[in-house]
């Protein structure tokens, strides 16, 4: 089929409406020939509902019944049906993603109980009692804020009926201006409310009594309130215009008697182009319900827009029948694709894991995603145009390594074009322990070379920024330990208990076997493992990272940097040193530790070498202690709690430990 342009270019105002026409022509032809069209329909909530324009569409089909309102029923068993609401059929013109702002209006109400009763969501006046309220107006607005600058299109809401007879109906929505109200007929003559146009609200019923009360005119959006009394008017419908509410007898012997309200107006904007509209159909013969237009329509349904019954002293039969509004549009599988947007990783990241899961947002006229990505911006050697039908790819990359990546989506009619790419940068494979408040299966402090970081349980942590790097040299040997437990409070352990630590010396962002060194956990009850971790001379100098791993050899991937099992897995920060180029007093200080960590009473320092005084504060930095250096610090007057340990150096240097009190 050959694509069929839209574009008709007319300069009168006369030819602009004939373009406007032959578009619907157009659209309406689509729909001839086979092409499915998608409704959604939007029935009467109370509430604003959303519609957001689909990818690709620029016109969409629009239906919408007003709200019908509410019969009216005076004592000797006599009222007005009300009027139902307007119906209108046209195409609104729109743009892809923009969020229509739909107004369900509700139906007008009856009751027999003394005082007002609500008017319809929409605008739908109040009435009182054994009167009928106003039916609310339908519409699609373009904000959250309803008001009439923001309107594109409104069908007015039918009004409710008053208390004398058949004759005080009420008026139905308009076309373009509602109908008014019907009138309390004989010497009486109380008049029904005025139709809202699409200029001013109705006016509020009138009459020749000299106790007359008048009804309250409609305004922008609302119609007018029926007088809260004993017997009250037919309330306006609502409207982009409201009309008037009916009015009503003041005085004993004909305070029963009230008129019909009037019907709310329609409004469409210049974005509307209209092939239907219906005027609101009311009942000025009996008081039987009134049936709304539009009730031939595919998307009708049953009562929807109707005016309620008259005389009669059920609420049932005599409320009003909510509107309703229905959006269609014929997927443009004419066209090729918009482009989609990457949602995961984000653009920029620089901590996604190799194990790339790439998502994007599913455009609804593509048919299939084509995915690249490279190492090079714009490149493809790693993923060339692989075609997906999910919005998802899945793929093992290189850690440590900056990607590109693009998703283009496409259809019959071609592909997406001018997409753009995100650039990523991935880091270390995920790692993660299984937590067990059960176990001892926890690091809760690690010590190596000047490092020192008291944890609490976790499945994972990542301290690569917020402990202290580890600065070490290459051929040097140092000391890692590693304190299981859980915030102090060691729990048994099993002699399947294992530890592991790896360094990524050659920094190639992967934890290889020849990087592992195990920490050898005793038997039951220990708390604080030790291994020797030798610096190979081959080590790449700079900064890389260092992963723990504290487990049990019963569960999976125990022995592996990588993937979930039990226990606990920390990263660090590790700085690597050509040998001899650390200052004497840095290898000094990178040597000394504190421990046992936590401790009951005494703080042991494995060197007390170049240390000029000790100081510890507690955690909110007020200085608890001063002491002078010493090997053993008896620290039995501290509660219990977490204590940073000051070791003031000779240089004039500060070494900071945490250290926990049991």
């Amino acid at each position: 089929m050959k694509k069929i342009s839209t574009n008709f270019l007319f300069g009168s105002k006369q030819n602009q409406t004939l373009t406007k026409k032959l578009k619907l022509l157009f659209f309406s032809s689509l729909s001839a020939l086979g092409f499915a069209q998608v409704s959604t329909s939007f029935a009467s909530t109370g509430a604003v509902q959303t519609f957001t324009v689909p990818t690709g569409i620029t016109e969409v089909t629009v239906k919408l019944w007003g709200a019908g309102g509410a019969g009216g029923h005076d004592n000797a068993g006599y009222g007005g049906s009300g009027g139902s609401g307007s119906f209108l059929k046209g195409t609104l013109s729109v743009t892809p993603g923009q969020v229509l702002y739909i107004v369900a209006g509700g139906r007008g109400t009856f009751a027999t109980t003394t005082g007002t009763h609500a008017g319809g969501y929409g605008g739908g006046g109040t009435a009182g009692r054994r009167a009928g309220s106003g039916g609310g107006y339908s519409g699609i607005f373009t904000t959250s804020t309803l008001s009439q600058a923001n309107a594109l299109v409104v069908a007015g809401g039918g009004a409710g009926g008053g208390t004398w007879d058949f004759n005080t109906y009420g008026g139905g929505g308009g076309a373009t201006s509602g109908s008014a109200g019907g009138t309390v007929p004989t010497t009486l003559l109380y008049t029904g409310g005025g139709g809202g146009t699409t200029s001013a609200g109705g006016a509020g019923g009138g009459g020749t009594m000299a106790t007359v009360v008048v009804g309250q005119a409609g305004s922008a959006l609302q119609g007018g309130n029926g007088t809260d009394a004993t017997y009250g008017a037919g309330g306006g419908g609502g409207g982009y215009f409201g009309g008037g509410a009916g009015s009503r007898g003041g005085s004993t012997g004909n305070n029963g008697y009230s008129s019909g309200g009037g019907g709310g107006s329609s409004y469409f904007s210049s974005t509307y182009t209209s092939s239907v509209a219906t005027a609101g159909t009311i009942s000025t013969a009996s008081s039987a319900a009134t049936q709304a237009p539009g009730n031939a329509e595919a998307e009708y349904v049953t009562g929807v827009g109707n005016g309620g019954q008259g005389a009669t002293n059920t609420a049932t039969l005599a409320n009003g029948g909510n509107g309703l509004v229905v959006i269609s549009y014929t997927p443009p599988s004419e066209v090729a694709p918009d482009c989609t947007t990457i949602t995961s990783p984000a653009a920029g990241s620089t901590t996604v894991s190799p194990n790339l899961s790439l998502s994007w947002t599913p455009i609804t006229i593509a048919s299939g995603y084509k995915v690249y990505i490279g190492t090079t911006s714009g490149g493809t050697d790693i993923v060339n145009g692989t075609t997906t039908t999910s919005a998802t790819y899945s793929i093992n990359l290189s850690p440590l390594t900056t990607y590109y990546a693009k998703v283009v989506p496409y259809n019959a009619k071609g592909d997406a074009t001018g997409c753009s790419e995100i650039s990523f940068k991935t880091t270390y494979c995920s790692g993660a322990g299984i937590v067990d408040t059960n176990t001892g299966l926890a690091i809760t402090n690690v010590s190596f070379a000047n490092l020192t970081n008291p944890s609490a349980r976790a499945a994972y942590s990542n301290f690569t920024t917020s402990a202290t790097t580890a600065n070490v040299e290459k051929e040097t040997s140092y000391t890692v330990s590693i304190t299981n437990g859980q915030d102090g409070n060691p729990y048994i352990m099993y002699t399947d208990d294992v530890a592991y630590v790896w360094i990524d010396y050659n920094q190639d962002g992967i934890f290889s076997d020849s990087e592992r060194t195990e920490v050898v956990v005793g038997n039951n009850n220990t708390v604080t493992s030790t291994a020797s971790i030798a610096i190979p001379a081959t080590a790449l100098i700079g900064e890389t990272t260092m992963r723990i791993r504290y487990s049990n050899s019963a569960g999976a991937n125990y022995n592996s940097a990588c993937g979930t099992g039990f226990g606990e897995v920390e990263d660090y920060k590790v700085k690597i040193f050509a040998q001899g180029t650390l200052g004497l007093s840095d290898i000094s200080k990178a040597k000394i530790s504190v421990y046992p960590n936590p401790f009951t009473d005494v703080l042991k320092i494995s060197d007390v070498t170049g240390v000029k005084s000790v100081s510890v504060s507690d955690i909110s930095g007020r200085e608890v202690k001063t002491i002078s250096p010493s090997a053993e610090l008896n620290l039995s007057s501290l509660k219990a709690g977490l204590y940073i340990v000051n070791l003031k150096m000779e240089d004039g240097s500060v070494k900071t430990f945490k250290a926990i009190k049991k």
